[in-house]
């Protein structure tokens, strides 16, 4: 937490310490998809800026190595924001649907 009583954002550092956890559970249970939620969590897995806005991730399918296996990525926004901006849900709804039609990319 910040000083005042906030949660503060993790640095890259403690955002790429979760990685390898990551990676293992994708291994260990098959997954093609991963569905993130927020900024920061999209921007660590693709290897952007941690600042850099949100919407230049969601929207599309990305793909990501998950140790060696190659799987989907779809990011969405946080339940925090849907919370606040209660219009923006049917853009997390698109998002969903867009995660469960993904398709596993052939090595």
């Amino acid at each position: 937490t910040t000083p005042n009583g906030g949660e503060r954002a993790p640095t890259a550092a403690e955002a790429a310490a979760c990685r390898p956890y990551l990676e293992r559970e994708v291994v260990l249970t098959g997954a093609t998809t991963v569905l993130t939620l927020g900024q920061i969590a999209a921007n660590t897995l693709l290897g952007r800026p941690l600042a850099e806005p949100l919407a230049g991730s969601r929207g599309s399918v990305h793909a990501l190595e998950a140790g060696t296996q190659p799987v989907n990525l779809v990011a969405t926004l946080h339940p925090g924001e849907l919370l606040r901006r209660g219009t923006d849900k049917a853009l997390a709804w698109a998002d969903l649907c867009r995660a469960r039609n993904a398709r596993a990319r052939p090595g």
